[in-house]
């Protein structure tokens, strides 16, 4: 490893913070020739350690890979890229939780109280001019100018009576709670909810009537008490009294169609045959429009509301076209479907036979042109 080596990281989803502009800190790894998760951690210039999440780059065919490394960061490696530490780090207080909210949302990352102290190293290599005192990183030394120095003073005795942790820390209204060796209840909020921000769970009366047992109850209800026996009969009662109503409506509805099936059979072999003499000449033809409309009355059903209509009448194609109109508003199968099955079999058979022969018109006499 070389005489100095660098951990360069950066901390994803941070504002400021890019892989293409790492940050940098001084490693001073305790073996030689390996650095330790714990070497990292005491590197890193942010408290916490526990609150990150750090993946380590390595190089795999000259393509750079991020890796999770977990274990005891005295005796865990992490690997080097060219003598030096590249990593990528992942604030765990701000992972939103499932509430939409991160725990530490909006709070800056606090650096440490004091840099932690360089670990102690042989006199070999030059090591003993780093146990002093080291240079500035950035700052070139010469032997005309004196290389300024940062002497890294000792870390703060931790104390839980210290007054440091007497500062409060808010987190969106919540108070932080440090350990100081107080017991802590975590709870009391929830204890402390008040009653109108809860919803009212109905209360369950008990039953001052009770049910009446029925005479017949299923034998895997034998053994039970009266209430459960009633209960469950009734729930049993009402369900299959619900799937006897559906199957009678099926069997109305299957009924009514065969019905209606019926009396269609019965209406084309009553009016079939008048139907086709009204509405083909003796070569199975439709007749024309004009023949159709003069004579339309001999073909509708008894008390149906219709004139008839002379040949005088259709002389004139405009003519044509208004009666025509108003036979097909008559015999409509929309219009004629409350007539019943008879009636409404009779006006389609007309409508049909119209609708061909007046499309045989327009093509004849109006050019195409309805």
């Amino acid at each position: 490893m070389s005489s100095e080596s660098f951990l360069f990281y950066h901390i994803q989803n941070d504002y400021g913070e890019s892989s293409n502009n790492p940050n940098a800190s001084r490693l001073y790894p305790a073996t030689a020739g390996k650095v330790f998760l714990s070497d990292v951690y005491a590197a890193f210039p942010f408290t916490g350690t526990g609150s990150f999440q750090f993946r380590f780059q390595v190089l795999q065919d000259k393509q750079p890979l991020f890796l999770d490394i977990a274990g005891p960061p005295g005796s865990t490696s992490v690997p080097l890229v060219n003598g030096n530490v590249i990593c990528k780090i992942l604030r765990l207080d701000t992972v939103k939780s499932s509430n939409g909210k991160a725990a530490s949302e909006g709070v800056a990352l606090r650096p440490r109280l004091a840099p932690r102290p360089r670990p102690p190293t042989s006199s070999s290599g030059g090591s003993s001019a780093r146990n002093a005192a080291a240079p500035i990183v950035g700052v070139s030394s010469s032997p005309s100018t004196p290389v300024p120095t940062f002497v890294m003073p000792s870390m703060p005795k931790m104390d839980s009576s210290a007054s440091h942790h007497d500062v409060p820390k808010e987190v969106d209204g919540e108070e932080l709670i440090r350990d100081t060796g107080v017991h802590h209840d975590i709870y009391a909020k929830l204890k402390q909810v008040d009653a109108s921000g809860m919803r009212p769970v109905k209360a369950v009366e008990e039953r001052t009537v009770p049910l009446e047992v029925p005479a017949e109850v299923d034998e895997d209800l034998e053994g039970k008490s009266d209430f459960v026996k009633a209960a469950v009969m009734a729930r049993r009662n009402e369900q299959k009294a619900r799937v006897a109503s559906r199957l009678a409506e099926l069997e109305a509805s299957a009924n009514s169609k065969a019905k209606e099936e019926e009396e269609a059979a019965a209406a084309k072999a009553c009016h079939a045959a008048r139907l086709k003499e009204w509405s083909t000449d003796m070569g199975g033809a439709t007749k024309p429009i004009r023949v159709l409309i003069s004579t339309v009355h001999s073909a509708l059903w008894e008390g149906a509301k219709w004139e008839p209509v002379p040949m005088g009448k259709l002389l004139v194609a405009k003519k044509v076209k208004i009666f025509y109109l108003k036979a097909v508003t008559l015999v409509h199968p929309d219009k004629a479907a409350g007539l019943g099955v008879e009636k409404a079999y009779i006006a389609n058979s007309i409508f049909l036979k119209l609708e061909e022969s007046w499309r045989k018109f327009v093509d004849e006499e109006l050019g195409g042109a309805a």
